[in-house]
């Protein structure tokens, strides 16, 4: 997880309904390839539009606008259009699986 307005801003190790190190380990891989220029972000506009559309569902699901971060029961589908993402380059399964 990353705020928009600082793409070098990493917060690694938020999670809470899933097994935590695997995830772990793919959100340091992700903030690394970001770092090192091997995978790109969209622009700061096309995140913010993400984050207000992303909250504007919850909201309209009825869960409470804040934490942003706290999917409640939702675990699947966090990425809707997952194919359409770059797979990371991994040196292990575990991302592999989750990714």
């Amino acid at each position: 997880m990353m705020p928009p307005a600082f793409p070098s801003l990493f917060f690694i190790g938020i999670c809470k309904m899933i097994c935590p190190f695997p995830n772990f380990n793919c959100q340091v891989q992700f903030a690394l390839a970001v770092l090192d220029g091997s995978v790109t972000l969209p622009s700061v506009a096309q995140m913010e539009d993400e984050v207000r559309r992303e909250l504007k569902e919850k909201v309209e699901a009825g869960s409470p606008a804040a934490p942003l971060a706290d999917n409640g029961t939702k675990s699947v589908g966090v990425l809707p259009d997952s194919g359409s993402h770059r797979r990371l380059p991994t040196s292990g399964a575990s991302c592999t699986q989750l990714v």
